[in-house]
């Protein structure tokens, strides 16, 4: 599970200093659930994500007066 650390924490995760606020942390769970309930994460949500394309620009020519 990943979560985004909302708050610091301060000593070591698995001998790792635990991600700043706004970072990523991949974890377990278990782990991930009971960060997320105590407020200190929230889940994040990996969809699949729609990117808009412009449509090409319309190209127009004068028409010549006679």
């Amino acid at each position: 599970m990943k979560v985004r650390m909302r708050v610091g924490i301060s000593g070591s995760r698995s001998g790792q200093d635990w991600p700043q606020p706004g970072q990523i942390l991949e974890c377990t769970e278990e782990e991930g659930a009971h960060l997320c309930a105590s407020g200190i994460a929230v889940p994040v949500v990996e969809d699949d994500v729609e990117t808009a394309v412009a449509p090409a620009a319309e190209t127009r020519t004068r028409a010549k007066k006679d």
